[in-house]
């Protein structure tokens, strides 16, 4: 997903933790506190990605957390608002940072496999409870990485997803993602992501309105192929009006594209507008009634047998 430009804004009391954040220039290791969340940036460790930890946590239900298309670290306050819930996060890029791709192809699953043992070995994570979070993209990376590494994956969410292996950016006639070598899923001749191999609860959410791609019916093909398998472990929420920007997940104003006339409209030096459907009310609307659903999932996770 090509997210909104980011602007600052007032939220939720949860988000004091974020706005009381402070950063410090340490040698390159970012490194942030506050009341409720710490975060630093794992050195020597195989990736690229910032840790969000809660003041207390030990034995948690742990998020692997990635974005879309722009690539790169989240720069707004999802991640450090799930740590405030209470969840470790691992906030992981994986292309457009340094040493990283720099292009959506090509992307190795064994990448990801590092940084899941990573985050099992932490003191703070239950590694029986570890869910993959992602957007668009990411959101079929997470349903992706969840069905493939099913005894390190524990439950899998995806805002505006894809129920289908997608092709490279910029190039789609390229692989996005591959493993030990090859494409994943056979790509491009696969069908569905085989979300009924993921070991745990999926939870996914789509817009009807979406204009980048039909992210609503995508959430109703991953539901149904989870039930044509015998499994009800699935929350699917599709909201008619929404479009893709329901992908900013927090239940608050997203900030604007850089087209300030036309809302969800992304104007790029080099390629064609991108819309991305919706309307700003129709998609804080979802994003509100998605959250505390979102929350209800992860808690359940957290309470379940492990």
């Amino acid at each position: 997903m090509t997210r909104p430009r980011r602007a600052p804004f007032v939220g939720l009391a949860v988000l004091a933790a974020v706005l009381s954040l402070v950063v410090c220039g340490c040698g390159g290791s970012a490194r942030a506190s506050s009341p409720l969340v710490s975060f630093e940036s794992p050195k020597a460790v195989g990736f690229y990605a910032r840790w969000y930890r809660p003041r207390v946590a030990r034995d948690r239900t742990a998020i692997l957390l990635f974005g879309g298309s722009d690539g790169g670290l989240f720069t707004d306050p999802l991640p450090a608002t799930l740590a405030a819930h209470g969840y470790p996060v691992l906030d992981l890029a994986y292309f457009r940072e340094p040493g990283l791709p720099q292009q959506l192809e090509g992307i190795r699953l064994e990448y990801f496999q590092r940084a899941l043992r990573w985050l099992a070995g932490q003191p703070q994570v239950n590694p029986k409870r570890i869910v993959t979070f992602g957007v668009s993209r990411g959101g079929e990376l997470s349903l992706i990485l969840a069905a493939s590494f099913p005894a390190l994956i524990h439950g899998a969410v995806g805002y505006v997803p894809s129920a289908y292996v997608a092709g490279g950016l910029p190039d789609p006639s390229k692989p996005a993602w591959t493993y030990r070598g090859n494409p994943v899923f056979g790509w491009p001749l696969a069908g569905t992501i085989p979300v009924q191999k993921i070991d745990g609860p999926v939870f996914v959410a789509g817009g009807g309105n979406d204009a980048l791609w039909p992210s609503g019916m995508f959430v109703r093909t991953i539901a149904q192929e989870m039930r044509d398998h015998g499994r009800r472990d699935v929350t699917a929420l599709v909201y008619p009006q929404a479009g893709h920007l329901l992908g900013y997940v927090l239940p608050l104003p997203s900030p604007p594209t850089n087209d300030k006339h036309v809302y969800g409209l992304i104007i790029n030096a080099n390629s064609p507008p991108l819309n991305l459907g919706g309307s700003a009310k129709a998609d804080l609307a979802a994003r509100k009634n998605a959250w505390p659903k979102l929350l209800a999932f992860l808690a359940h996770i957290t309470s379940a047998p492990s």
